[in-house]
């Protein structure tokens, strides 16, 4: 038993129309059909990629595998990124755990940063960061979450807690910007 989608009415066997508001239950159903239809369809497609993907990877070479998982990582990452990522190379320390770690930011955006490191970090966990730009800003502090992990390093959320911390980054990154036209 199915409920009308308009008025919530329960269904009965046999009804082609709900007795309250008149929605036309042949149609509902028709339109069901054709999203599961479509549904199928756009999963079959996508196992015949990943098949002719998978009969392509088995003929690589090594260094062709290294450059199309550098490839996909990259798109993998910006699939629900807001912000787009300026690269850079900036060193920061950053806490996780009461334990500090220096290393570089490779990218960075209004949103979050991606950190080279070749320490291992669980996703979902927090971390203290300390930024700056050389000559630019004076070091300061802003907490992320570690969103994403690779062999290259973590990509980390800005978890900010003030409209200084967001001027601070937005600063950052605009100066960024400027150096890369």
């Amino acid at each position: 038993m199915s409920q009308c989608p308009k008025c919530g009415h329960d269904r009965q066997a046999g009804e082609n129309e709900c007795p309250r508001c008149g929605v036309d239950f042949a149609i509902i159903d028709q339109k069901k059909d054709l999203e599961k239809a479509a549904a199928l369809e756009k999963q079959k497609a996508r196992a015949g990629v990943i098949g002719r993907l998978n009969m392509i990877i088995r003929e690589m070479s090594d260094k062709q595998l290294d450059a199309l998982l550098k490839q996909a990582e990259d798109i993998f990452s910006k699939k629900d990124r807001q912000y787009p990522r300026i690269p850079c190379l900036i060193s920061t320390d950053y806490k996780f755990r009461d334990q500090i770690y220096s290393d570089y930011i490779k990218n960075i955006s209004l949103g979050g940063a991606f950190i080279q490191t070749a320490q291992s970090f669980p996703t979902g966990q927090e971390i203290l960061m300390t930024l700056s730009l050389a000559h630019y800003h004076k070091p300061f502090k802003v907490t992320g979450e570690i969103r994403r992990t690779s062999p290259q390093g973590i990509g980390i959320e800005f978890k900010t807690t003030s409209n200084i911390q967001q001027e601070m980054i937005r600063s950052i990154v605009s100066k960024l910007a400027e150096f890369k036209k």
